[in-house]
C-alpha cells in the first residue's frame, strides 16, 4: 500500500467531515499516519499493510487526527458538522442508532465518532493477524 494513497484518502475523509488540513497540520498528519501504519503492522505482525486495509488505516488516522485537534484546542466540537456523519444503520428489521437528536451533546457525539474511527475495526485487523513465533 502506497503512503501517498493513505495520505490522500485520509485528507479526503477528513474533508468529508468538514475538516480542511492546513499546511500547519502537515507534520502532525504525517506523524499520525506513520503511527497508525506502525500500529497496524505491529498489531497484525505483518511487514506490509494489504490494500484491503486501506479504509481501516484511513479511518484510524482520521480518528487520531480529530482527537489530536480536539485535545490541542484546534477543533471546537460545538461547531463540528455532524450532518456529514451517519446517524444510524438499518439492515432488515435491525436498526442501530449512533445518536438521537437532542439526547447527547456535540462533544459526546464527537467522542463516539472518534472512538468508532480509531477502534471500530478490530475484526478487520484480526483477519490479517499473523502468528508470532
Amino acid at each position: 500500500m502506497d503512503r501517498v494513497d493513505i495520505k490522500t484518502n485520509t485528507e479526503r475523509r477528513l474533508q468529508s467531515f468538514g475538516i480542511e488540513v492546513k499546511s500547519s497540520d502537515e507534520w502532525t498528519l504525517n506523524f499520525i499516519i506513520d503511527k497508525t501504519v506502525n500500529c497496524i503492522k505491529s498489531n497484525c505482525n505483518i511487514a506490509d499493510i494489504p490494500d484491503e486495509l486501506l479504509y481501516v488505516t484511513v479511518d484510524m488516522a482520521c480518528g487520531e487526527f480529530l482527537s489530536y485537534k480536539k485535545n490541542s484546542g484546534g477543533l471546537d466540537t460545538e461547531k463540528f458538522n455532524f450532518d456529514m456523519v451517519q446517524k444510524s444503520i438499518q439492515e432488515g428489521d435491525t436498526r442501530v442508532d449512533f445518536y438521537v437528536e437532542g439526547t447527547e451533546t456535540n462533544e459526546q457525539k464527537f467522542n463516539k465518532l472518534v472512538d468508532s474511527l480509531v477502534s471500530g475495526h478490530k475484526g478487520d485487523l484480526e483477519t490479517y493477524r499473523c502468528i508470532k513465533w
